[in-house]
């Protein structure tokens, strides 16, 4: 109780507890009646949230076949095409052949970016086996679900606030951006 309760002690946890005990004192089995002190103070559980729920480790995902998974994003808005009234540019790239398609399109909206996925990648190279993006409002919308959902495309999203996950399409858009500006 000294080395816990006391008003110089601080109500430390099970550690430095111990660290104190064994500095001044000592019995036998001092470390397992220490813990369970530590473990009933009426203090302590009050003050402690609830345990920190384990988290999944991250992952890299190979990609084994072409087609399989394509990576897409979209970079801008840059200054408008007179001809076509183009601000933004829909990127999606193959994730095994690195093969990627750039498209001019006017807005971000969800039927814009629908329509441009399915006329210049999946009239052209296919559909794919999945798609990855951010987790922008025009990939998270009803339109891009049904989408999904029509061609069997199964559909998945970087975490939030962490744009690695989306790597492939991220350093594109760089390489697109340094090229144009």
């Amino acid at each position: 109780e000294y080395a816990h309760n006391a008003a110089t002690a601080g109500h430390q946890g099970q550690d430095r507890t111990s660290d104190k005990v064994r500095a001044r004192f000592w019995w036998p089995l001092w470390h397992s009646e220490v813990t369970r002190f530590v473990e009933s103070c009426d203090a302590c559980q009050r003050r402690k949230g609830p345990p920190q729920r384990a988290k999944a480790p991250h992952q890299t995902y190979r990609v084994g076949a072409l087609g399989e998974r394509v990576f897409t994003d979209i970079c801008g808005p840059f200054t408008e095409q007179e001809e076509t009234g183009a601000r933004y540019v829909l990127i999606a790239i193959c994730g095994f052949s690195k093969y990627a398609v750039a498209v001019a399109i006017p807005n971000m909206n969800a039927t814009t970016v629908a329509q441009a996925l399915l006329s210049h990648w999946v009239a052209y190279l296919g559909t794919p086996l999945e798609l990855h993006s951010d987790q922008g409002t025009y990939y998270c919308g009803n339109v891009m679900k049904q989408l999904a959902a029509l061609l069997g495309i199964r559909k998945t999203q970087t975490c939030p606030l962490r744009p690695q996950g989306d790597g492939q399409s991220e350093r594109y858009v760089r390489t697109l951006c340094d090229m144009l500006n």
